[in-house]
């Protein structure tokens, strides 16, 4: 493994590297960039536990727990691909139940830290089903020996 592949794991990015790792994520499913199918096998292959049953871990979490229950509609719940879609709904709805949850309004680096305390595993599985997606798509996308042009 390179020094550079090391020094761009998710287990020494600060709050603002992980922010942008989840708006990109999200951004590749929402453009069909990511087959979701393909992406839902590949985080579903090296999800930790406690991702695995992520809407359980936010039932202590009032705020993030109510943003859960209402847009829960909107993507499938099983599907591992659900957790970036639920991130994405954080980021924009966090700050509209935080009143009616006795917490305050905060920025999108606080909402990473208060995804992070809920989900400790979060940014290490998304990252290693990013890699093993990639990995798969590689494998895809390799040309037949036979079929190259010398």
């Amino acid at each position: 493994m390179s020094p550079k592949c090391l020094l761009d794991s998710p287990f020494i990015w600060g709050d603002t590297d992980k922010c942008r790792f989840l708006i990109n994520v999200d951004y590749l499913l929402k453009r069909g960039v990511f087959e979701l199918n393909n992406f839902n096998y590949s985080l579903d292959k090296c999800l930790d536990e406690n991702l695995s049953n992520w809407v359980h871990a936010l039932y202590n979490k009032p705020v993030l727990y109510k943003v859960n229950d209402y847009s829960r509609k909107s993507y499938e719940l099983l599907s591992a691909a659900a957790v970036v879609r639920f991130c994405s709904n954080i980021f924009q709805h966090y700050n509209e139940y935080a009143d009616e949850c006795g917490e305050r309004k905060i920025g999108k680096i606080r909402i990473v830290r208060k995804l992070s305390e809920a989900l400790p595993n979060l940014f290490v599985d998304l990252f290693d089903g990013y890699i093993n997606h990639a990995y798969c798509l590689e494998e895809l996308y390799e040309p037949d020996v036979h079929e190259a042009v010398y």
